[in-house]
């Protein structure tokens, strides 16, 4: 669950735990998902005008990678790895 001083509103609590559990077991990978995979997971949950707030986030649990294909990759921080 968030804490207090998290900057995402408890209202989207449910939201962040789904986007750290897709991403420890939900992925191809444990721990890790490529872009596509978390857009095409969420893409119902959520209209375009908030990309930027999902955005914000995954970066309150994963770090962003590129891969050397281009592959845009998010894995979990550590404090977040089940």
């Amino acid at each position: 669950m968030l804490s207090d001083t998290s900057i995402v509103s408890r209202s989207h609590a449910d939201l962040l735990d789904d986007i750290r559990a897709f991403v420890s077991f939900g992925a191809q990978t444990n721990g890790q998902a490529t872009t596509d995979e978390i857009v095409s997971h969420f893409k119902d949950r959520l209209p375009s005008e908030s990309s930027a707030l999902f955005k914000q986030m995954l970066n309150q649990v994963c770090e962003f990678h590129r891969t050397s294909g281009g592959t845009g990759l998010w894995k979990l921080l550590p404090d977040f790895n089940w």
